[in-house]
């Protein structure tokens, strides 16, 4: 796993050479922003819970985050089984609900967990307690499924345009602004 970058013996130059010092501490201060928009080095915690309907050969997934935070990404875990001895992991999901047609006709075992780009993954949060099976089952032309869940999003906001950052326009170009 990464370390964060830390500038120790970086005080030593502050008398000597000021230029370099501050130069040398605004680089410090820009791979520490980078690290944290890639989720950081502590390990996510999956605090919410997880919904799952299924009905005409379909299972919808909405996963509920109550701490979203900026670079974490999602993943499922599906299985037969409910202990997940052979779970299917799906993701990284581009937002929090999910829609499987894959196994008309199965009970399948659901949870879900986050994980950052540095290494950080988070417990995982089961469907049920004890773990829960969902039937999707089978395919039928007279319905379309279990209803879609309302959108859950895919980064910390919930104002549209907002995923892992501030999504700025500047002079008709877009600009990352990296919390």
């Amino acid at each position: 796993m990464i370390s964060p970058l830390t500038t120790p013996n970086l005080i030593h130059l502050k008398d000597d050479y000021p230029g370099v010092y501050e130069d040398l501490q605004k680089m410090t201060q820009q791979v520490q922003l980078m690290q944290k928009a890639l989720g950081g080095f502590a390990a996510p915690v999956a605090d919410g819970g997880i919904i799952v309907t299924g009905g005409n050969g379909i299972i919808d997934v909405q996963i509920v985050d109550k701490h979203p935070e900026q670079g974490e990404d999602y993943f499922l875990e599906r299985d037969t089984q409910p202990s997940f001895a052979t779970a299917h992991t799906i993701g990284p999901l581009v937002n929090r609900n999910y829609r499987d047609s894959t196994v008309p006709g199965t009970t399948t075992y659901w949870r879900w967990y986050k994980s950052t780009k540095l290494g950080g993954l988070s417990n995982r949060v089961v469907f049920g307690n004890p773990p829960t099976g969902v039937a999707s089952g089978n395919f039928s032309t007279s319905s379309g499924g279990p209803a879609p869940s309302p959108p859950q999003g895919s980064g910390q906001s919930q104002i549209p345009g907002y995923g892992y950052g501030n999504a700025e326009q500047v002079s008709g170009r877009s600009k990352l602004t990296l919390l």
